[in-house]
């Protein structure tokens, strides 16, 4: 896998201004999957075969930011995956994953309340 480092875009320092990391990563892998279809080999389509050898290539954005009110995590990325022998499932997911830990925020409101929230979305045809 290749990752590419993080490039930084900051303010003084100091949590009064927002700080934020952006971090592109990009990767390749192969695998072999001995039952692309999920099933027993007797439910293959005619002219397929059950076994393949599968290349995935991602690309993935990492941005992170901090601010007075709190830290904010996003993560999204899209997935590439190419069957070499049954070209007709080849498919593409995405993904994306949000956080915010909003903790600061919410000790104004209420001392001691810590305050954390998330969400993840996910598409794959597999």
């Amino acid at each position: 896998m290749l990752a590419i480092g993080p490039i930084v875009g900051m303010g003084v320092g100091s949590r009064a201004q927002a700080e934020t990391q952006y971090t592109p990563s990009v990767s390749l892998a192969q695998r072999y999957d001995s039952n692309v279809y999920v099933t027993a080999k007797e439910f293959v389509p005619p002219g397929s075969q059950s076994w393949d050898l599968v290349s995935t290539v991602g690309a993935k954005l990492a941005l992170l930011n901090k601010s007075r009110l709190g830290d904010t995590l996003v993560h999204a990325g899209v997935d590439g995956n190419v069957f070499a022998y049954n070209t007709n499932i080849s498919y593409a997911s995405t993904r994306v994953l949000a956080s915010s830990d909003v903790t600061d925020w919410a000790h104004e409101l209420l001392p001691g309340l810590k305050l954390r929230v998330s969400n993840a979305f996910r598409y794959t045809p597999q």
